[in-house]
């Protein structure tokens, strides 16, 4: 479905389609991007079962990885990785250049109608760091989904990633808002919580303390979703007041006495 939608976009893109089709389905694939690549990947690894003395697939349990079956789904597994896991980040990044390449044609209307949701919320310099967040998503399913946890590879590698991407962040600034900006860094330090939080239930051995982990994190999740929401909520309800005072502003009698002042 997700090789299909991608298709359809880029045809749309390059045949002068309808730019909500391609705004659409860039919005799909971007937003299913991050659980579908750990899905892809996931299915790249195997983990020995001690009970029945053969490995099996992290992604499907039920399928041995020495079977005929096993290397069809590897097959399968390595062309989207290919197409899909690799090859969004480098459309994206692709599509963003060849935009920018043109001067002035980022801000072109049948540019910013079909691919203006890649770029319009970030800086005129930072015009690519849509294509970064995207790279940052494949590291984190590839660092989740490969790296068995058990090991302490996988979230000591997600702290200093995302460590690295909070200075990053507060360096550079991408984004056009200053509210946008601190709820991006936010985000960041809420997921570096979070990979600290989980590994200390990994290693805790008291149980109360485990216990006690696990309730503040699940306080943290809880308000930060509120935080989020309540963003959300304030923007739509600022949008919806502007449209109001655009349609007053346009009513018959603000324009007579526009005309009488």
């Amino acid at each position: 479905v997700i090789l299909v939608c991608c298709g359809k976009a880029v045809r749309a893109h390059f045949w002068g389609r309808s730019g909500t089709v391609t705004s659409g389905l860039i919005f799909l694939v971007t937003s299913f991007y991050l659980p579908l690549s750990s899905l892809v990947l996931r299915s790249l690894r195997c983990e020995w079962d001690s009970c029945l003395g053969e490995s099996f697939f992290v992604s499907m349990p039920h399928l041995s990885c020495e079977t005929d079956r096993a290397v069809a789904v590897r097959v399968m597994a390595w062309v989207l990785v290919f197409v899909f896991v690799l090859g969004v980040p480098v459309c994206l990044g692709w599509v963003l250049w060849r935009a920018r390449r043109s001067r002035g044609r980022l801000e072109d209307p049948e540019v910013r109608a079909r691919i203006g949701q890649l770029y319009l919320c970030y800086t005129e310099e930072r015009w690519w760091w849509e294509a970064s967040v995207t790279l940052r998503r494949l590291l984190i399913a590839a660092s989740a989904s490969l790296i068995p946890m058990e090991s302490g590879i996988t979230p000591f590698a997600l702290f200093l990633f995302f460590l690295v991407s909070m200075e990053l962040q507060r360096a550079l600034q991408p984004y056009r808002s200053v509210q946008e900006n601190r709820l991006e860094f936010g985000t960041l330090l809420f997921l570096e919580v979070n990979v600290v939080g989980v590994f200390s239930l990994g290693v805790s051995e008291r149980s109360w303390a485990r216990q006690f982990v696990a309730a503040l994190l699940v306080v943290l999740d809880v308000s930060w979703i509120l935080v989020l929401a309540g963003v959300s909520v304030r923007g739509v309800a600022i949008r919806l007041r502007a449209k109001v005072d655009a349609v007053e502003l346009d009513t018959p009698l603000v324009a007579e006495e526009r005309r009488e002042g």
